[in-house]
């Protein structure tokens, strides 16, 4: 469960606790001949920057389990990190439009994890790179005004902090991004709208055919002959 303090339009504070499920995206290159540059949106928001080496070498198989707190600046594994979460619409905010404009290129990125890969070159060049404190990324998720208007039933927030910033300094590679390879998008949703989808199977009870009840059935009564 995930809960975290709110203010209700009246200005009255309270506790909101709404179903929550850690994940984490696993990323593999299987293939491609040199490093590529994983770009992780979620939600259409750039959650995590990684390099995935060459198949069979090292680091060519990472994971992404929540968001940077400064994706593409600083290497993820010196950053602070904030799990991700998949959970419901949050309840509105004190202030929130509860008739927002959604555009549709927001609405195609709702209830979407999208990694992009990218070509990269080493220079063979190293590089300094000095890392500050910073304050993890919070991610709330969009509102029930928001999921209504875009049709969606499930967010994804940020839940507790995994990693704190490698404070200090550190050395790393300098490569220039190139082209963009390829690009894979994953569509997520409640067990339902999954099943509406056809991306998993209903259960085996909503699909058997409904039994119908016996039912007793009943004669006419017929009334007694009357005496002669």
């Amino acid at each position: 469960m995930v809960e975290s303090e709110q203010q209700d339009p009246h200005g009255e504070v309270y506790n909101e606790k709404w179903p929550a499920t850690p994940f984490t995206i696993r990323i593999t290159n299987r293939s491609y001949p040199g490093p590529a540059e994983a770009q992780v949106f979620v939600d259409g928001r750039l959650a995590a920057v990684r390099i995935a080496y060459k198949s069979g070498q090292p680091d060519a198989v990472v994971d992404v389990k929540g968001f940077q707190a400064r994706a593409g600046r600083v290497a993820y594994t010196k950053d602070a990190i904030t799990e991700f979460l998949f959970t419901l619409p949050r309840m509105m905010r004190g202030g929130e439009n509860k008739a927002p404009a959604v555009s549709e290129s927001v609405k195609a990125e709702l209830e979407t994890i999208r990694v992009e890969f990218y070509d990269v070159q080493f220079s063979g060049e190293k590089r300094e790179v000095k890392v500050t404190a910073a304050a993890p990324a919070l991610v709330s998720g969009v509102n029930k005004a928001v999921a209504h208007n875009a049709k969606t039933s499930s967010a994804t927030a940020s839940g507790a902090q995994l990693a704190n910033a490698a404070v200090g300094s550190y050395v790393g590679r300098s490569y220039q991004k190139l082209d963009k390879i390829s690009e894979t998008i994953i569509r997520y949703g409640t067990k339902s709208q999954l099943q509406i989808r056809r991306v998993i199977d209903r259960d085996e009870e909503e699909d058997a055919p409904a039994v119908a009840r016996p039912r007793a059935k009943k004669e006419n009564a017929r009334a007694p002959p009357e005496p002669a």
